[in-house]
């Protein structure tokens, strides 16, 4: 499967956090995005790219670092873009 720094373009992602019973918390990430396969067509991707144990609180100060250093460990940080 393609890596995502090979992205034709921005980065989408979708995520969820959740807590097991003993209350670590653990965040999945998964990555949306768009390369040109052999052929030279679009083709979409879906990549699992973080599945990680959270430390402290689940306030959005925390989740935001974890997510940022997770995006910056990746060297994808340039695909992302907010409006």
């Amino acid at each position: 499967m393609p890596h995502t720094q090979n992205s034709s373009g921005r980065i989408s992602f979708t995520s969820d956090i959740w807590s097991c019973r003993n209350l670590e918390g653990y965040m999945a990430i998964t990555a949306h995005f768009m390369t040109t396969n052999l052929k030279g067509d679009l083709q979409m991707n879906a990549k699992l790219v973080a599945f990680q144990h959270i430390k402290g609180s689940h306030s959005g100060k925390n989740i935001a670092k974890v997510f940022f250093e997770i995006l910056k460990s990746l060297g994808i940080l340039n695909k992302v873009c907010s409006y």
